[in-house]
């Protein structure tokens, strides 16, 4: 019988995957701390500890690494996406918990860092800039769009355009708190006055439906 050798990793040689967050780590560092334009595909490389070639091949260029990152900071924000809840008002619970998740997020102190950094380099990089707050936005609209999925299904006449309701909604749950958080020196609120937020903007949103299916919970 022939045997046959199987090859073995050298011990604490990092794997793709962790190349990648270290990658995607020293992004949000450079931006947050520096600016836009202090981040580079060779510093990237430098400070990761790894090849240039391996930061070209992952990303291809720094507008892709930084749309990453935005990508990977959203997915990796606890608790997402926010679970559809089984409790008999089902669909005004997983309401409120998306839009928790959504203003714990977008308030969260780096991300708040990372979006003041892109709009200050706006001026040098300005459709860059665009793209990724634009992407940013078009997430958050996703996400929302995926909670009012169970008005697809509602009865009664039909109401205004996915995407209006959904930005409808977001700008509710926002409402000025977002603007407080970012710019002044505003904490985000804690989880009960934060939910106590949401649920009376969302009420407001349902209220304003006008469906019997989606009556307001006492």
């Amino acid at each position: 019988m022939v045997s046959m050798k199987t090859s073995k990793r050298s011990p604490g040689r990092p794997t793709e995957q962790h190349k990648t967050e270290r990658m995607l780590e020293v992004v949000g560092h450079i931006v947050c701390a520096e600016g836009l334009s202090a981040l580079t595909m060779e510093r990237v490389a430098r400070e990761a500890e790894v090849s240039k070639a391996t930061v070209y091949r992952r990303f291809g260029s720094k507008e892709k690494l930084i749309k990453d990152y935005v990508q990977i900071t959203t997915n990796n924000h606890p608790g997402f996406p926010p679970k559809l809840t089984t409790a008999e008002n089902k669909n005004l619970d997983h309401l409120i918990d998306t839009g928790c998740w959504l203003l714990s997020l977008m308030c969260k102190k780096e991300i708040v860092q990372f979006d003041n950094a892109l709009a200050a380099g706006a001026e040098s990089y300005p459709e860059l800039a665009q793209q990724v707050l634009d992407a940013g936005y078009e997430r958050a609209i996703d996400i929302t769009l995926d909670a009012l999925d169970f008005l697809r299904h509602a009865p009664g006449p039909d109401c205004a355009d996915d995407r209006e309701l959904a930005e409808a909604l977001l700008g509710l749950w926002s409402g000025g708190l977002l603007d407080r958080v970012r710019f002044g020196k505003h904490v985000l609120p804690n989880q009960d006055a934060l939910r106590r937020h949401i649920r009376a903007r969302t009420e407001i949103f349902l209220h304003g439906l006008n469906s019997p299916q989606l009556s307001r919970q006492k």
